[in-house]
């Protein structure tokens, strides 16, 4: 990326292009993120119930905080089971198009394992926090 010899076998990447689709990818995941919070928070109203009977029921403010966000955070994991499947399966398609020889391998090494797996995590955290909020403030015995 950052080469800038005379005569190289290959042409050099420029690293701004990273840094663009880098930037991309953020915003998308922001709009994602903020997608995932007002669905929550629609959906928060119909939930109210389940959270009184729950109240009632005896759990504590802990078990549902710890339900809201384990439910954030499967979502998170889940989409992206799905989106590293997609990714496997639309690679070659991806190849074919763009005239590349792309591999998959670099997802396939621990350490981007563990980045993609706290990378989930920390989004659905903050996907979670928000709804979190919202739902248990909500006073189920107001119409």
């Amino acid at each position: 990326m950052y080469s800038d010899r005379d005569g190289e076998l290959s042409p050099n990447n420029n690293i701004e292009y990273i840094y663009l689709f880098l930037a991309i990818a953020l915003f998308i995941l922001l709009i994602a993120v903020f997608n995932f919070i007002n669905l929550t928070t629609a959906r928060s109203a119909k939930r109210a119930r389940e959270v009184g009977v729950r109240k009632v029921a005896g759990s504590s403010r802990t078990e549902l905080v710890f339900q809201f966000l384990s439910e954030s955070l499967l979502s998170t994991f889940f989409a992206l089971l799905v989106g590293i499947g997609l990714a496997y399966f639309l690679l070659p398609i991806v190849n074919t198009l763009a005239a590349k020889s792309l591999s998959f391998s670099q997802v396939t090494k621990a350490s981007s394992i563990l980045y993609l797996l706290v990378g989930s995590g920390v989004v659905g955290l903050l996907a979670g926090l928000y709804p979190r909020y919202t739902s248990l403030r909500l006073n189920p015995l107001q119409p």
